[in-house]
């Protein structure tokens, strides 16, 4: 059976206006230096604190955040562009 679900999801870059867009689509209280130092940020996920890492996507469903490594997201989504 094939489901077909609306996720958003972001990448986090070291780049200063995209982690200023995932700070809001994550809804964190963090600067952009914060998360420059510690080389990413921490998200809270159904299955607990995780961790995202420059170059790791998050994604949001249904207000649940994920997280996924690069290579395992290009595997398994396809994107489709608003």
């Amino acid at each position: 059976m094939i489901y077909k679900l609306n996720i958003e999801a972001i990448q986090l870059l070291n780049d200063r206006k995209v982690i200023e867009q995932c700070i809001k689509f994550a809804h964190m209280n963090r600067t952009v230096e914060e998360v420059q130092e510690n080389n990413g940020m921490v998200i809270v996920t159904d299955e607990g604190v995780k961790r995202v890492h420059f170059g790791d996507w998050f994604m949001r469903c249904n207000n649940r955040f994920y997280s996924c490594k690069q290579g395992y997201f290009d595997k398994v989504f396809k994107f489709e562009k608003e």
